[in-house]
Parts: C-alpha cells; structure tokens; sequence
C-alpha cells in the first residue's frame, strides 16, 4: 500500500478512524491539531445577524445542528461568520452545549447573549431566547449608529473652533 498523510475534522480518534475506513485507509498516526481561538469580537450588525437567522430556525422547528448547518451553507454570511459558526457545530456535533461552544470561541460573542443562551439551555426556551436578543442587538446597533451621527455636528464644530484658535 501507499502511504497518505493529510488533514481531516472530526471529533475524536475513533471518529477519525471510522472517516478513513469508510475511504479505504487505514490509520497508522494522528495528531491533534489545536486551532487558535478566535479573538475578534462580532459587531452588534453580526451577532443581531446570527441571532436573527439562527432563532428563526429553531422557532420553526429545524434542529441546532441542522439550523447551523444551514446557516454555514447561507451565500449571504460573510466568512468570519462561516468560520465562527463551523468551529462551533464541531463542540455541538462532540456533544457540547451551544453556550460552551459559543465560549470557546474567546471573546467573539457578548457576554450576555452566551449567558442567555445558557440560561436559555437551561429552561428550554432557546428558540424565543435568541429572538429576543436578535432585537435587543439592533437596537443597540440603531442607538450607536445614532449616537455616531449626532457626534458629527460638534466634531465638524471643534475642529473648526482649533482652525480659528491656531490661525488667528
């Protein structure tokens, strides 16, 4: 036979053993590959975004694993969403809850929704849960982006009055 190395995802060894079978290989060596923990924050547009598709999904009935699975495949996601949302259905598809996977991705999601979401686990009322915070993330974005608009005005107005201080 003919020796092959390369990459695969799964969950664990015999998970990866099954994989390669199934392909006619066998295993001989494997290594865990730790992938670095995502540090960049989503804005409050991308967690509304994914709290919005991912609780539309579950309010109608699909399961947390098929509603991510559907939402990795969405042409509308960006990447880092994809990303973000692939990593996570690995914990989930390992047996994790969705709050532990949403903390193992570092500080990308708020602190509050990956307390809800687990308050949420708890009681069974994840689907309503993440609706919920779908509002609750655009409206903070629509009271940010009105507080950056009204900050214009007096920003024009400061360096206008540091022109004329300077100049004259």
């Amino acid at each position: 036979g003919k020796k092959v190395s390369g990459t695969v995802n799964s969950t664990d060894e015999n998970e990866l053993y099954s994989l390669l079978k199934a392909k006619g290989l066998y295993l001989l060596d494997s290594e865990e590959v730790k992938k670095k923990r995502n540090t960049s924050r989503l804005g409050s547009k991308d967690v509304a975004y994914f709290c919005r598709q991912l609780g539309t999904l579950l309010n109608s009935g699909i399961s947390l694993v098929r509603s991510l699975t559907i939402m990795v495949n969405q042409e509308d996601a960006s990447a880092n969403i994809k990303n973000i949302i692939s990593d996570m259905l690995i914990s989930l598809k390992g047996g994790e809850s969705l709050s532990y996977a949403m903390i193992q991705q570092g500080s990308t999601f708020p602190i509050l929704l990956v307390n809800m979401v687990k308050a949420a686990e708890m009681n069974g009322t994840l689907d309503t849960t993440i609706l919920r915070m779908a509002d609750f993330y655009t409206k903070d974005m629509k009271l940010n982006n009105k507080v950056k608009g009204a900050m214009v005005y007096p920003m024009i107005l400061l360096g206008l009055t540091v022109v004329v201080v300077v100049f004259i």
